[in-house]
């Protein structure tokens, strides 16, 4: 049915074909015949007109005398003559006057006779006597011709002379009757030939269309169509055929290709189920490789948040030389563990595509003189120059992941320490452009170090290397650091780069955007001195680069500061001014100079009468007591740790002028003294006792008041009934979780705002010991605030206390902890005494008997829950217990019990329980061993003459 629709609505070539001939046939032949038509009717009207124009001029002519003399009988005979005329049926003669004169017949269209009226009644006749000239007219019922009669060129009359068509109309029939016979004969004679052409074009056409239809309804290849004549037609007719053979041909060949495909085929469909698996495992090797990095970096830096915490706190103890240099080794090495860890979780995120800024306002050039801070003493152990050099023209505040960008600046900064042994660091930034709230910012990090080879810069920030094998064994390091520097450049919106040349030194540069924050008014470090204006202050500095920065610093308050580059060129200058009556106001002063010591020329100023009056303020490399204790001696009025800080030596030359008093003093602090945080009201939500105590001794020294909670409920019930100004959430606790109970607390402060204005938020930071990719945002995402990794230090404790405190608290000094004499007990493979060593060291005898009673009496009830949760087949519950027995043990020293409690949660996490039940006597075993060691090692700390 649909072929059948198709066929009649799509015409075939026969009928084309048919319409191409006959159309313009038909077409030439009508306009022939038309023609022949028009043109026998003008020829009949030209011949009448002409006869009729004959007949009236000889008749006008014979009227000439009849009118002259009004002779109408003559007239009538004379006009009876015309009646031969066959086709004239009426003559009219009319006088000069337009009166009827003399004629015979009547019209043959039936108008109204004029002759019995006496005048021309005809509008037609009067029109033509008005003109004076020969007229005629057509109708279909007569021919009217009228002509004036003139005598002597007078008009004395007119003749009207009308003749019948009939005979017209009877020739016209004839000739058009002969023009259609005509015209139909040849087209049928037409219609005759194109028919036979027809059979000799089309025909084999039809043939070739039919048989190109049955081959593609029944895919028979083999079919062949007639060869005809040699024509276009006939080499159409032998293509198809030379076509159908070679497709038949290919379809012998693809079939033979089909067999080898379907074979081909099945082998690569083994292929693809052997890559879909390799796939599968892949995938789940990346899943099992994802969890590893999360349960490592909780495993490894939950007992490293011991290690740390109380190595920091054993440095603030009293201990001589040889015990804080092996504590310090003990600290730079945990710290050195835990930046490879932090590389590795970095550079897992960036792979992922998860890594992400955390933009806040800060406070830019602080940001980058804390950077400088944390590697002076590095710097200074080697005997480095440390500066850093922020341009006028950088914004005071701004709006970036600051702590993205001290992590690019502490990875070039200790590779420049690293790979630099003589000379000097030095830290610049400047601002390169401002656009829209944004401003462009330029870093470099220079050194005087060993340099660079020109075939490696291409090469270095790519990941793990390290320019060559030799350096990686010399200076160590994973080759991550500068990949992971690049990548977080690229998130910032700018670059990184380095230039560098062999045994001079490098310059690594990198430019990030930042955007303009007015979060705070400018400091008066910033601004112009408040009394500083107008003093006279020298700088004395054998360092060229100290020099440049420290007389910048002072033009910058509006000093009259001058330089000198030796003790002895400073003495000279101060006792040369002095006697033009032009003395020194005040002397900025290196500790460590070539010729004569900053001590030596504070001396030599003291006992001098013309210069001893002098204020000095001293900038010494040397952060330990000693130093400053001689630098006191000598008679330095104040002294500053280098890298000067600007805020620092600011304050410290107004303390030595005497512009302000002690207590005056607004300075921002660090934390490597016995500055603290007096009156912040802390929340410890933390399920682990003994990071219970590393984390409170850690704030008691920062000047805290520290609340503990030991469960996610009971932080909760305690944040709910108490005010605080900080919680420290710990965010893996058994029942509870961190994040289940700050969800609930934000859900309760929401609850008590009041209508129509938001809901005081109090701060709540994360403690946890994870650090993968999805931690922080998850953190986030519960209603956390920050986010603070495990194991942490005091300096990033305060740092995150510090940005989240009140802004009415006020910085005090606190007294340190007193300490007990170190142990000399001997470590087994069961228990090492030292982890109570060290907690003897930050707290004394009390704080490890408190740790030890609580881990004594928590312990069984923990082991009960364990055996409760193997009995119940409670994989997960079996697994927090050992984990939190875990941690515990590993920071009181209980080796054995510790990895007893690892197998067991590791068998909890993987749900493979079939041993369990004997690592669990196993571990009740341990647990009476440990008892009993711990119990010893605390006796034989106890001496004879000490109270039990």
């Amino acid at each position: 049915m649909a072929t059948d629709l198709q066929t009649r609505a799509t015409p075939s070539l026969r009928d084309k074909l048919r319409r191409l001939v006959g159309l313009p046939l038909s077409t030439a032949l009508t306009v022939v015949a038309l023609a022949m038509m028009v043109f026998q009717i003008w020829t009949f009207s030209q011949t009448m007109i002409e006869r009729l124009s004959v007949v009236a001029q000889v008749v006008g002519a014979n009227s000439t005398a009849a009118l002259e003399f009004s002779d109408a009988r003559q007239a009538n005979k004379l006009l009876a003559s015309l009646q031969v005329e066959k086709d004239i049926v009426s003559v009219a003669v009319y006088s000069a006057d337009r009166e009827f004169f003399a004629g015979y017949g009547q019209p043959a269209d039936g108008t109204a006779d004029s002759r019995s009226v006496g005048h021309v009644s005809d509008p037609w006749l009067q029109n033509g006597m008005d003109q004076g000239r020969s007229k005629h007219r057509f109708t279909i019922k007569a021919i009217d011709y009228l002509a004036p009669i003139t005598l002597h060129q007078e008009t004395i009359g007119y003749i009207h002379l009308q003749a019948s068509p009939e005979r017209f109309y009877t020739q016209f029939a004839g000739g058009v009757l002969l023009i259609l016979g005509v015209t139909i004969l040849s087209a049928w004679l037409a219609l005759l030939s194109a028919e036979r052409l027809q059979q000799r074009i089309v025909e084999p056409i039809f043939r070739l269309a039919d048989s190109m239809r049955q081959v593609s309804e029944h895919q028979n290849f083999s079919l062949r169509v007639a060869g005809g004549d040699r024509d276009e037609i006939g080499q159409l007719t032998d293509g198809f055929n030379n076509m159908l053979a070679q497709i038949e041909k290919r379809d012998r060949d693809l079939a033979e290709r089909g067999q080898q495909l379907a074979r081909s085929n099945a082998d690569l469909q083994s292929a693809v189920d052997e890559a879909n698996q390799a796939k599968s495992s892949a995938e789940q090797a990346n899943r099992a490789k994802s969890m590893f990095l999360a349960n490592m970096s909780h495993e490894i830096r939950t007992p490293m948040n011991g290690m740390l915490g109380m190595t920091e706190l054993l440095l603030d103890s009293p201990l001589d030389d040889e015990q804080r240099e092996f504590a310090n080794t003990a600290l730079r090495s945990g710290q050195a563990l835990l930046g490879v860890i932090n590389d590795i979780l970095d550079f897992s995120k960036i792979e992922a595509g998860k890594l992400e800024l955390d933009p806040v306002d800060f406070q830019l050039r602080d940001t980058v003189e804390d950077v400088a801070g944390l590697f002076a003493e590095r710097a200074q152990g080697k005997g480095l120059e440390l500066n850093a050099i922020l341009s006028d023209e950088m914004p005071l505040w701004v709006r970036g992941d600051a702590g993205r960008l001290r992590q690019i600046l502490s990875n070039l900064l200790s590779n420049a320490i690293k790979f630099t042994e003589r000379g000097e660091i030095n830290i610049r930034a400047q601002v390169l452009e401002y656009r829209q709230g944004r401003a462009l910012l330029r870093f470099e990090v220079s050194d005087s170090g060993c340099g660079i080879p020109a075939d490696k810069l291409a090469s270095v920030f790519e990941e793990f290397d390290q320019g060559d094998a030799g350096t990686a064994r010399r200076f160590g390091g994973t080759g991550l650091g500068l990949a992971i520097v690049r990548r977080l450049c690229q998130l910032m919106g700018g670059d990184v780069g380095v230039d560098s040349q062999l045994n001079s030194g490098s310059t690594f540069w990198f430019t990030a955007v930042f955007e303009l924050a007015n979060a705070a008014a400018p400091g008066e470090w910033e601004q112009d001195g408040d009394g500083l204006r107008g003093r006279r202050a020298l700088v004395v500095d054998d360092h060229a680069t100290n020099r440049t920065v420290l007389l910048h610093h002072l033009a910058g308050w509006g000093m009259s500061a001058d330089s000198a580059a030796s003790g002895q060129q400073a003495l000279d200058q101060l006792l040369e001014a002095a006697r033009q009556g032009r003395p020194y106001d005040i002397v900025v002063l290196d500790m460590l100079m070539a010729d004569i010591d900053g001590i030596e020329v504070t001396r030599r100023l003291r006992v001098t009468p013309e210069i001893q009056t002098t204020r000095i303020v001293m900038l010494t490399s040397m952060i330990r007591t000693a130093a400053s204790l001689t630098a006191i001696d000598a008679g330095v009025d104040r002294y500053v740790v280098k890298p000067a800080r600007k805020a620092q030596l600011y304050s410290s030359l107004r303390l030595a002028l005497g512009l302000i008093e002690e207590s005056g003093v607004d300075v921002p602090i660090t934390v490597s003294g016995a500055d603290a945080l007096l009156g912040l009201k802390v929340l410890l939500v933390e399920d682990n006792p003994v990071n219970q105590e590393v984390a409170c001794v850690s704030l008691r020294r920062l000047g805290c008041q520290v609340v503990v909670a030991s469960s996610g409920r009971e932080g909760l019930d305690a944040a709910m009934t108490n005010r605080y100004d900080i919680i420290l959430m710990d965010c893996q606790m058994p029942e509870m979780d961190g994040f289940q109970a700050t969800r609930l607390f934000r859900d309760w402060e929401a609850r008590q705002a009041p209508i129509g204005q938001p809901p005081r938020r109090l701060p709540v930071i994360a403690l946890t010991a994870n650090a993968m990719r999805g931690d922080r945002e998850t953190c986030l995402a519960a209603g956390m605030d920050d986010y603070l990794a495990k194991p942490f230090n005091r300096g990033a404790l305060y740092q995150v206390l510090e940005r989240w405190k009140p802004t009415d608290l006020r910085f005090v000094e606190t007294i340190p902890l007193k300490a007990s004499p170190a142990s000399a007990s001997q470590q087994s493979s069961d228990f090492d005494p030292s982890a109570l060593e060290t907690l003897r060291q930050a707290g004394g005898d009390a704080l490890v008997t408190r740790i030890i009673d609580i881990f004594i009496e928590q312990t069984p009830r923990k082991i009960a829950d364990m055996q409760a949760a193997l009995s119940a087949g409670d994989a997960g519950k079996l697994a927090a217990g050992a984990h939190y027995l875990k941690s515990g043990s590993s920071n009181l020293g209980l080796t054995a019990f510790s990895k007893i409690a690892q197998a067991l949660e590791s068998m909890g996490k993987s749900a493979t329980l079939a041993t369990a039940a004997e690592e669990m006597q196993r571990l009740e075993a341990a647990f009476t061993q440990a008892v009993a060691l711990m119990r010893a090692a605390t006796e034989t700390k106890r001496s004879p003459g000490d109270a039990p």
